[in-house]
């Protein structure tokens, strides 16, 4: 089988009885119904078009299905079988494309993941946080670095900028490493959903293309109307 993306276009069944009628790519019977469905390069039954794993019909979740592994997907299932973006900041782990995670300037969380990388508590929405050298440390042990650097330099000082949402904040050892340039306390957000990055014009611009570990193919169905029915 050859993969690739194939943006589908379709006209209309067989024009009357000196016509083959249209063959659905799934039982095999010719196409009667007034309506029918065109992907992958063949023509469906609409109830015959269905997700592999789902089983939901792919005609009514949406107008683009995927085919990897010999199989017919829906956008959701081939995420999760197929789609990753990327790897956690943390424990250098794929993440699957349909989980949610948590991001902070650039890196990417596993929800498990995302804590104190001094202590390993797990931060809540709208929880405190610091990010300080590509490290995530809860508050207090943010402080306590900082104690321990400025008994070590004796000027508290740093470089490190942070842009995120500033909070206000009482402990002297913070106003001190904000008069420093050091990073501000940044506030939890919300948890966000992955999308695969590699999939992102796949959908909206189909084009030829190739992912790697093996190909697949992606394909815009489209719902024709026959212009006669068939009969035998």
């Amino acid at each position: 089988m050859e993969h690739g993306q194939d943006k589908l276009t379709g006209s209309g069944g067989g024009g009357g009885s000196g016509q083959a009628a249209n063959v659905c790519g799934e039982c095999g019977n010719a196409i009667l119904d007034r309506y029918y469905l065109e992907a992958l390069d063949k023509k469906w039954h609409e109830d015959c078009l269905k997700c592999a794993c789902c089983d939901c019909r792919l005609g009514e979740v949406g107008s683009t299905c995927f085919e990897k592994a010999n199989l017919v997907l829906c956008r959701r299932d081939y995420l999760r079988l197929f789609g990753n973006n990327g790897s956690c900041a943390s424990c250098n782990k794929i993440i699957p494309a349909f989980e949610l995670v948590m991001r902070v300037q650039g890196n990417v969380y596993h929800l498990e993941c995302f804590g104190c990388a001094e202590c390993s508590c797990r931060f809540c929405v709208g929880d405190r946080f610091f990010f300080w050298n590509n490290l995530i440390l809860c508050e207090s042990d943010y402080e306590d670095r900082l104690l321990l650097r400025s008994e070590l330099s004796g000027d508290g000082g740093g470089h490190a900028t942070n842009e995120n949402t500033i909070v206000d904040h009482n402990s002297s050892a913070l106003r001190a490493a904000t008069a420093a340039g050091m990073p501000h306390p940044v506030i939890v957000p919300n948890h966000h959903q992955l999308t695969c990055g590699s999939m992102a014009n796949e959908v909206s611009e189909p084009m030829e293309m190739a992912m790697g570990g093996g190909g697949m193919t992606t394909a815009m169905s489209h719902r024709h109307e026959q212009h006669k029915y068939i009969t035998n």
